[in-house]
């Protein structure tokens, strides 16, 4: 021992062979794994988000029945959610313009078609017509979210909310492509029960 300690060649070996360790765990320290790296966030307009409480639905959803995917944030008001997960892990290496239709294949089937991802919105949300509709019999939320269904899947609406409490419906639309006249002729096609507004 006394000879290694004496010995200034063997001295700089043994520092010299520190040095690619001291790196190693340097760069462990600064960029602790690859997979933080690899995290990605997207945001999507959320089919199914038609009353406030579903929020929390489609938390639950995610949560525990979805691994690999995270919610961010979810904007009620806008119907969007913005999710971050690993392309490479969750969705088999998908590229960018495949996370929508590969997050989409997770989430609808889970949740047996009550939610959907679509793309985010297609036109500025100032530019889109706010329409209410006053609807009756929606005595439950499976009744309101037949309602909501109509409407949403239509050409031309970008988001759609129902109370079956108050009875009414209000669909945000790119006046364009759609107008209120559609919408209750839809909804009367699917037998939902329109109230006309009084003459008086």
């Amino acid at each position: 021992m006394a000879m290694f300690e004496n010995n200034p060649r063997t001295k700089i070996s043994l520092h010299l062979m520190m040095v690619p360790t001291i790196t190693a765990l340097l760069g462990f320290l600064i960029f602790p794994t690859k997979a933080c790296a690899a995290e990605q966030t997207a945001t999507f307009r959320v089919f199914g988000l038609f009353q406030p409480d579903r929020a929390a639905d489609l938390r639950e959803l995610i949560t525990s029945k979805i691994s690999g995917v995270v919610i961010k944030t979810i904007d009620y008001e806008k119907a969007t959610v913005v999710l971050a997960f690993d392309p490479e892990k969750t969705l088999n290496k998908a590229k960018p313009e495949q996370y929508l239709e590969r997050l989409d294949n997770l989430v609808r089937p889970a949740s047996n078609g009550t939610f959907s991802l679509l793309p985010d919105f297609k036109i500025q949300t100032g530019q889109l017509q706010r329409i209410e509709i006053m609807v009756a019999g929606l005595d439950c939320k499976a009744c309101g979210f037949a309602a909501y269904e109509v409407v949403a899947k239509m050409d031309g609406v970008e988001r759609a909310t129902v109370s079956f409490r108050e009875g009414r419906l209000l669909a945000w639309v790119d006046p364009s492509r759609v107008d209120k006249a559609a919408l209750v002729k839809a909804l009367v096609q699917k037998r939902v029960e329109v109230k006309m507004p009084s003459l008086d």
